[in-house]
């Protein structure tokens, strides 16, 4: 991910996993967001895609439907939220890269820093959340879903072993 983030040139940057697919609305929803203010992180919710069964993919629509509007949120509340509700219920509230996409001069300002990185190599999603949370005071939140992921293929998923549901039995 990191080496994906120095070689982008934009504006703004944003992660699209091979597991992922942008909806065709989604950049020229994000161009009107940004095209005013030009937040430093900007975030969305996205739906998932269940391929835990591949005979049964079943796609879902987490959020039912969202207010379309966007709304600002301080980089504190975020992580009040996800302290509060932890992995599962910040999911796709937090800005991990797959569901955001970052100003390049905030990009500059943290591999400024110490840390040097946007992403660490162990959950560089949540670690990406993280940093950009440090170093922008908000996030510019537009509630819709504006992508949709295959949520059950994940490297960190690989290491758990599921039944045909889905349901986690065990931690390899």
């Amino acid at each position: 991910w990191e080496a994906g983030v120095r070689a982008a040139s934009g504006e703004y940057m944003t992660i699209v996993e091979d597991k992922q697919m942008l909806y065709p609305r989604a950049l020229a929803t994000i161009y009107d967001a940004v095209k005013k203010d030009r937040p430093l992180s900007v975030t969305w919710y996205v739906d998932a895609i269940n391929n835990t069964n591949p005979a049964a993919c079943e796609f879902t629509n987490l959020f039912g439907r969202l207010d379309r509007a966007t709304e600002t949120i301080t980089s504190v509340s975020l992580l009040k939220h996800f302290m509060k509700t932890g992995h599962e219920g910040s999911l796709f509230v937090l800005p991990r890269g797959l569901n955001s996409c970052t100003h390049r001069s905030l990009i500059e300002r943290i591999h400024q820093s110490p840390a040097g990185r946007m992403c660490l190599p162990i959950a560089p999603d949540y670690t990406m959340a993280y940093t950009q949370l440090a170093f922008a005071d908000h996030v510019l939140r537009i509630n819709q879903a504006l992508s949709a992921i295959a949520w059950a293929t994940s490297n960190g998923m690989a290491y758990m072993t599921k039944d045909s549901k889905g349901v986690i039995t065990q931690f390899i």
